[in-house]
């Protein structure tokens, strides 16, 4: 195969994998755009969730998760995310795939509904899962795989004539077909390097164990071992949170504690923690805490400061790809490639129909 018929081959295949993934990737960028402003479309809404300023007592968080337990009733929960600085309330998962919002201090939910209600988290199940569950995520993830060749494939087609180019064909002034696949190929160009790096820790985030196992044989992937409790008696009144609290946070001597979970009720199991420890990358944390319900007594920990390199860098790519926690500094680099990307999409789509015109 000649170079030149290696180019005309890479613009077919370039063509029908973009109009096959066309509206996939539209929703997918579009709802992860969105969630770059999740916490300010809870802030419209519920404003009184953000009025707490300051960091929460034990005793206060304990009585907190008391009213949950009150307020959640028979149903029941089995995970609550704790107040963190971004996100100054309690999340709460009740038993009946509802989720809640709890202002500290408050005596009642300040929101409760289903994933469908809310445009929050209708844009994190796009962009996750495009509605459709655990296969959803492995769509998502071929899909973020795809766009990566799209944007390779296309800087290969346009290498050849890559003298060609100017900036000036960033602007978007298409009047014909030529002119939006010049438009097209400009902001794919410059934003190449971004877009590959976004798409690129999505599929990372999508394919976690494949992720772990790569980066594990490049730089180790050894984690401190931690036994799992396995069922433990749970109390039917609920556990004393002033006692079990008060030991998730002597855990470590400098971590935020992010997400509590329970047994569903009228099961037995030990309270299990995921907390952030000084260090990582990961909004929600890595470590791990198993606290016993009755006695409150620390069962198991687990310190991902003390893994191996290629473990760490595994659990830095949800951070790097949602531009929060240590990468919240990445946001601005997201939502100008999120943008361009949608106008890719919209150049490319013009261009396919116009073909026709």
């Amino acid at each position: 195969m000649t170079s030149r018929s290696g180019i005309r081959f890479l613009r077919k295949a370039h063509l029908w994998a973009g109009v096959t993934l066309l509206l996939p990737l539209f929703l997918i960028v579009l709802s992860g755009v969105l969630l770059i402003f999740d916490n300010q479309m809870v802030q419209l809404r519920a404003p009184d969730l953000f009025a707490a300023s300051e960091e929460i007592e034990v005793v206060d968080q304990a009585r907190d998760l008391v009213a949950i337990d009150a307020l959640a009733g028979e149903i029941g929960w089995n995970l609550v995310r704790l107040p963190q600085p971004d996100r100054p309330f309690y999340d709460v998962w009740l038993m009946t795939d509802e989720r809640a919002y709890f202002a500290p201090g408050a005596e009642s939910f300040s929101d409760r509904f289903y994933w469908y209600q809310r445009p929050e988290t209708i844009a994190f199940e796009v962009h996750a899962h495009l509605v459709a569950g655990e296969i959803g995520e492995i769509i998502v993830g071929y899909v973020g795989l795809a766009a990566v060749l799209m944007l390779i494939s296309g800087i290969v087609i346009w290498w050849p004539g890559r003298h060609g180019f100017a900036l000036g064909r960033l602007k978007p002034n298409a009047t014909t077909r030529r002119t939006l696949l010049r438009n097209h190929s400009a902001f794919g160009i410059v934003l190449a390097a971004p877009l590959i790096f976004l798409f690129g820790t999505g599929v990372m985030t999508a394919f976690p164990d494949q992720t772990k196992s790569v980066l594990s044989l490049i730089a180790g992937g050894d984690a401190p071992e931690i036994d799992n409790p396995g069922l433990r008696e749970f109390p039917d009144e609920r556990p004393d949170w002033a006692s079990v609290l008060t030991t998730i946070h002597d855990a470590f001597e400098a971590d935020q504690p992010v997400f509590v979970f329970t047994p569903a009720p009228g099961q037995d199991g030990a309270i299990y923690v995921r907390t952030r420890q000084e260090g990582e990358w990961h909004p929600n944390g890595r470590s791990e805490l198993y606290v016993d319900a009755v006695t409150a007594d620390l069962l198991a920990v687990r310190d991902l400061n003390d893994a191996d390199p290629g473990l760490r860098a595994a659990n830095a790519m949800f951070p790097l790809h949602a531009t929060r926690g240590g990468a919240w500094w990445l946001a601005p680099l997201a939502l100008l490639a999120g943008a361009a990307t949608l106008i890719l999409l919209w150049s490319a789509l013009l261009a396919y129909v116009r073909r026709f015109a």
